[in-house]
């Protein structure tokens, strides 16, 4: 009987890691999740490592390992994200993992104007595309990351900023179709940068009117410029305030484009 692949996914603690980690799990893959707090409630058949960019990995982990995907990733740290991932394809070259898959961004852009966008960038080098596999997926629609505190900030009925009249393109995947995405590079062997989401688009605006309606709340908005709003965040994280949008989501909003998705 062949033996199950083994699978290393970073991150596994959190929205789309843990999702990952489920559903290779169900499979009866071996997981190895790497986190940086175990969960209060752990994955049956997923054996957790604690983990963090910070400091080095455990080399017992990758030993026997088939496969890595890398979700792992701390906001506004660019040499803790590059170090760690260094690290990490430097242990996968060394036991010769059979595939590595970053999940990276849209806002992955030369031309980035948020750092989220710049540091993802940065870090797609570190993979070797003819062999690795790079995907800058869409907004990821599930129950957590940026999605869940949107919903969430719907939900109680606060506004939604509309920036130029929210006329920004919108292109999401569930994160069950980008978990599928992991299964099939793997079992195909394919590499490469792909960029990954619905190829038709729906605008800012009208996706928040679609999410309001679906969450039985009449959709409320509040048109504001560009600068004012970076204005107003700004001040607030400087008072330490907690609001559900950042300036990185903001940056990365205005110059949100079209992607071409449809190979």
């Amino acid at each position: 009987m062949n033996k199950p692949p083994t699978i290393i996914i970073t991150g596994a603690a959190g929205f789309i890691g843990s999702e990952a980690a489920r559903y290779f799990a169900e499979k009866k893959w071996k997981v190895i999740g790497l986190v940086v707090n175990i969960p209060e409630k752990p994955l049956i058949d997923v054996v957790y490592v604690k983990y963090d960019l910070n400091k080095p990995v455990d080399e017992g982990v990758f030993e026997d390992a088939d496969h890595l995907i890398h979700c792992a990733y701390i906001k506004n740290n660019l040499e803790t994200n590059i170090e760690g991932t260094r690290a990490l394809m430097e242990l996968s070259r060394k036991h010769k993992l059979k595939k590595n898959i970053f999940l990276s961004s849209f806002a992955a852009d030369k031309n980035a104007a948020s750092k989220y966008g710049k540091q993802k960038l940065e870090i797609e080098k570190y993979f070797q595309t003819e062999k690795d596999c790079v995907l800058r997926a869409g907004v990821v629609l599930g129950n957590g990351g940026m999605f869940r505190e949107m919903s969430e900030h719907i939900k109680k009925g606060k506004r939604v900023p509309l920036i130029d009249g929210g006329k920004q393109p919108f292109q999401t995947i569930h994160v069950q179709d980008l978990i599928l995405t992991f299964e099939k590079i793997i079992n195909e062997n394919i590499s490469g940068t792909f960029t990954i989401a619905e190829p038709d688009t729906v605008s800012y605006r009208d996706f928040f009117t679609a999410l309001s309606l679906k969450l039985g709340v009449k959709p409320r908005f509040i048109s504001v410029s560009f600068f004012l709003l970076i204005f107003g965040i700004s001040i607030a994280e400087f008072l330490r305030i907690k609001i559900p949008i950042a300036k990185e989501n903001v940056l990365g909003l205005k110059n949100l484009k079209a992607r071409e998705t449809k190979n």
